[in-house]
């Protein structure tokens, strides 16, 4: 085993990262660990079925090219996915059934440029939005601004079957970018003019600057109360409008994360094999994850 980890560093097959970088050592232990718990069990799904859940993609890569041959081992990327293995086994319901009206689940919820989906017909982004306003806007700490990317539909997992009515649950994940303005362009001695009505004084704002500090920062600046972000133009009163202090800003990225929703949806199965009465059960906010 360790000839096999050896050559696969030097060659950098996963999981092993290409680069000058060493990740893959431990992850390699845990793949050839796993092998042999797989090669030690039995290969009927219906005596044993061995998941394996990880958010590693090079690990996981690995685990699918050495056990693909493999039918009673599943591989998943979070326990949510995890959760509707066990609800498939735990309901009693033929899995081969279940992962083949998975497949028609999947489009009949979201399908690219397609307005009959349920998640368009439903509006189920708007339903999000409005739902979930405040999990949408909020920042980790030291962030002055969000900016929210693509959202993600994950494939649905299965929940329950009642009689005909099918229950899933699928995946809304929304990517995210947290911002922060500074000034680290200037010299953090140099100051900033602000100026209207013929009313100008300076100050020397402190490094970084969160665009958020900036109400505070003015109100000290019109009070004139001892503030450390305005050592100098004390005393000064009037209106004042920050805007040579934005051009001076750089909006920088400091973390990204994503939001994570989940929708449980459900659709009766006609004695055609019509998907029918599909409706929305509920939407839960999940988590919000930063890095």
């Amino acid at each position: 085993m360790n000839g096999y980890i050896i050559l696969n560093s030097v060659n950098r097959v996963p999981p092993f990262e290409k680069g000058k970088t060493e990740k893959g050592f431990r992850d390699s232990i845990i793949l050839e660990e796993l092998i042999q718990l797989v090669e030690a069990s039995p290969n009927t799904p219906a005596i044993c079925s061995i998941a394996i859940v990880t958010g590693d993609e090079l690990l996981r890569s690995a685990v699918t090219v050495r056990l693909n041959e493999k039918n009673n081992v599943y591989i998943f990327q979070d326990i949510e996915e995890l959760k509707g293995l066990i609800n498939t086994l735990a309901s009693k319901v033929d899995e081969l059934y279940i992962q083949k009206i998975q497949k028609r689940a999947t489009e009949y919820f979201y399908k690219k440029n397609e307005n009959k989906s349920l998640y368009v017909r439903k509006k189920i982004g708007d339903m999000v939005r409005q739902q979930f306003t405040n999990k949408l806007e909020e920042i980790p700490e030291s962030a002055s601004e969000r900016e929210n990317g693509t959202w993600y539909i994950s494939p649905p997992n299965f929940v329950r079957k009642e009689g005909q009515c099918i229950t899933w649950s699928s995946l809304i994940s929304v990517e995210a970018k947290a911002y922060i303005y500074t000034n680290e362009d200037i010299s953090p001695y140099s100051t900033v003019q602000f100026s209207q009505a013929g009313l100008s004084a300076s100050i020397t704002p402190l490094l970084p600057v969160p665009k958020k500090l900036f109400p505070t920062l003015l109100e000290t600046f019109v009070a004139g109360s001892p503030s450390p972000y305005t050592p100098a133009g004390i005393g000064m009163s009037g209106l004042i409008q920050p805007s040579s202090i934005y051009s001076n800003l750089t909006k920088k990225v400091i973390k990204k994360g994503r939001t994570v929703f989940e929708v449980i949806w459900s659709f009766s199965i006609s004695s055609e094999g019509r998907f029918t009465r599909s409706k929305i059960n509920e939407i839960k906010y999940l988590h919000s994850i930063w890095e």
